[in-house]
């Protein structure tokens, strides 16, 4: 995977990024839920949660599994979080009562430990609500905000972006193919360094240790998705580790480049850029594959020598909608 070119990662936002327009759907897709469970509660999303999922344990959620739950983003997040990041909050979640979250994490499969969950709509099947869309995220409700931008980063991404969502997918298919399974990691590790960008403690130390250990663990889960036999792991497991060798290796000057660029030119157009790293619909269809943390790489230098300028991203989000067109470019 090469360098990028400031032509090539401007046309990643042009082709990569959906406009305001094209995410209206998604939108209005989650207002509409919001709406429906804050006037009638969750009898009705349960009911559709359950026939409609490919997911979980197989135990059926029940409408008092949501009792005391709270549905998000609220308007006043929005507001702020639209301020923040430029792209307006797409995904719809819910903020389930800790006295609830034990039942809801195990059918979810989940480590009742672990916060929370963003599930993709390619995991629902024809949703009355419109789940096989924009998917859900279920998040244990401990009246901390930045956990739910958090959530919401992570879950955006693939919404903001067809690449995005294509390259985080993981299918057997593409696990077997060496060059694709270092892709769909990449995908799979930038969208955990976009959401980590929301916890205020974070360094770019710790969260490149952290990107680094997840990195490990799907060294370790790749084999065991593709079913092989107990005496192929080892094998395999190594295999991978050499695969995804690089991977590891991209990923401190990725970190590092993300806190620069936050610093610099601040999350509202950090965030646009994050969502359109990678190679265009174009590019992938003639398997011209670009690494999305090498282009974070080489964004951090162009700002830095003046070979992209700040002006140019926001002109792009002008295109888009994102950003109304004024003079005014106080974003340094």
């Amino acid at each position: 995977m090469t360098q990028q070119p400031p032509n090539v990662l401007m046309n990643q936002i042009r082709k990569n990024l959906r406009s305001s327009s094209e995410v209206a759907v998604f939108r209005e897709r989650s207002e509409s839920v919001k709406k429906f469970t804050n006037e009638h509660g969750y009898s009705e999303f349960t009911k559709d949660l359950n026939e409609s999922r490919g997911f979980g344990s197989g135990q059926l959620f029940t409408k008092e599994d949501f009792q005391g739950a709270l549905v998000y983003p609220t308007p006043r997040f929005i507001r702020n979080y639209t301020v923040k990041h430029t792209l307006a909050p797409l995904s719809f979640g819910i903020l389930v009562d800790p006295n609830k979250w034990g039942d809801v994490a195990r059918k979810l499969n989940l480590d009742p430990k672990h916060n929370g969950q963003s599930l993709e709509g390619k995991l629902f099947r024809n949703s009355i609500f419109g789940l096989d869309e924009i998917g859900v995220t279920f998040h244990v409700n401990r009246g901390l905000q930045t956990d739910v931008e958090f959530e919401v980063l992570y879950a955006d991404i693939g919404l903001y972006s067809e690449t995005q969502s294509y390259g985080r997918r993981i299918t057997p298919k593409k696990l077997m193919n060496p060059h694709l399974a270092i892709l769909t990691v990449e995908y799979l590790v930038l969208s955990d360094l976009c959401a980590w960008r929301a916890d205020p403690e974070s360094t770019p130390e710790s969260v490149t240790d952290y990107l680094q250990n997840r990195v490990n663990y799907y060294i370790t889960l790749i084999p065991q998705m593709l079913g092989l036999l107990e005496t192929h792991i080892k094998e395999a497991e190594v295999a991978y580790k050499t695969i995804l060798e690089g991977v590891v290796q991209n990923i401190p000057p990725a970190v590092y480049s993300t806190f620069e660029l936050d610093k610099k030119i601040k999350p509202k157009f950090v965030t646009p850029i994050l969502f359109s790293l990678g190679s265009t619909q174009e590019e992938l269809k003639r398997n011209h594959l670009l690494s999305p943390l090498i282009g974070l790489k080489n964004y951090s230098t162009y700002f830095r020598t003046g070979d992209i300028e700040p002006e140019q991203v926001r002109n792009i989000l002008v295109e888009k909608g994102y950003v109304e067109n004024s003079k005014e470019t106080n974003f340094i």
